[in-house]
């Protein structure tokens, strides 16, 4: 499936490769919850961050389930840092 060479690419690191396959994707799945994720994360890799919190916030409209949603909420997050500039420290608890 085009999912399938998606990620295959994209563990390849050919962005490229894997955009194409991905709006494939899209083009068969146009309210799929998970492409929209994935379409986020490669702009989020790409630090494309408004587009990436675009992607997200599509996909949160046709999001079924809490693990979608959380999901496409990590990617805002990853999107707010890359348009922000920096990285969110985690502080280990103690």
């Amino acid at each position: 499936t085009a999912f399938n060479r998606y990620t295959n690419a994209l563990k390849q690191n050919d962005l490229i490769e894997a955009e194409k396959y991905l709006l494939q994707a899209q083009r068969i799945a146009p309210q799929s919850a998970d492409v929209y994720r994935e379409l986020a994360r490669l702009a989020n890799l790409r630090k494309q961050g408004s587009t990436a919190e675009a992607f997200s916030r599509k996909g949160l409209s046709f999001a079924q389930n809490n693990v979608q949603r959380k999901q496409l909420w990590e990617q805002i997050l990853q999107s707010a840092k890359i348009e922000i500039g920096f990285e969110i420290v985690k502080l280990p608890f103690k």
